[in-house]
């Protein structure tokens, strides 16, 4: 939402994303629901601790799952409502 909403007062019509490499699908999937230029996702590792793969592989599909769930640029879970102020 907060992209969105730079994105219309600056002009934007290209944004650049960092994050970690496992992340790049669903953040790529959320926000270009919010950006209406071009953009890029850029990814690195993040060394970390090994989560164990089931474990990774059930938090990936959970972020995935509550991204179905909200399908637009401001919805949000209705039991975890955000809003911009």
């Amino acid at each position: 939402m907060r992209l969105r909403e730079l994105g219309e007062q600056r002009g934007w019509d290209h944004v650049s994303v960092l994050t970690y490499r496992q992340h790049v699908a669903r953040s790529r999937m959320l926000l270009a629901r919010c950006c209406a230029g071009e953009l890029d996702v850029l990814a690195f590792d993040h060394p970390s601790v090994p989560r164990g793969l089931l474990r990774e592989f059930a938090y990936r599909s959970g972020g995935f799952v509550k991204a179905w769930l909200t399908p637009g640029c401001d919805q949000q879970l209705p039991w975890r409502p955000q809003s911009l102020d």
